[in-house]
């Protein structure tokens, strides 16, 4: 079989099949990285609405059931606590200009 025969009958044959399996790699490649780039995008997502929950997620207190738990009482203390310097703040401060 002359050189040429050759070239036709088995690297032409080689030569297709070796680019269809490149397309086939490039077509896995493309693929995995649309995928890692949604599970990134999916757990940025998480974290941001992971960070964006309520401070209040214990057990809530309601109206004379005592349910009210330290968590609560260390939170509606920090918010008294706030509340109150606010207002001592007002008083010392005035309620804006005034004319004596």
């Amino acid at each position: 079989m002359p050189l040429n025969g050759l070239i036709v009958d088995i690297l032409i044959p080689m030569v297709i099949k070796y680019r269809e399996l490149q397309d086939w790699r490039k077509r896995i490649a493309i693929e995995e990285i649309r995928h890692r780039k949604e599970r990134e995008l999916d757990s940025k997502i998480e974290s941001a609405r992971h960070n964006a929950k309520v401070a209040f997620t214990g057990p809530v207190s309601y109206a004379r059931q005592g349910s009210r738990t330290s968590l609560v009482d260390r939170q509606i203390k920090v918010l008294e606590d706030h509340w109150y310097a606010a207002v001592t703040r007002l008083r010392r401060e005035g309620l804006g200009v005034t004319i004596h």
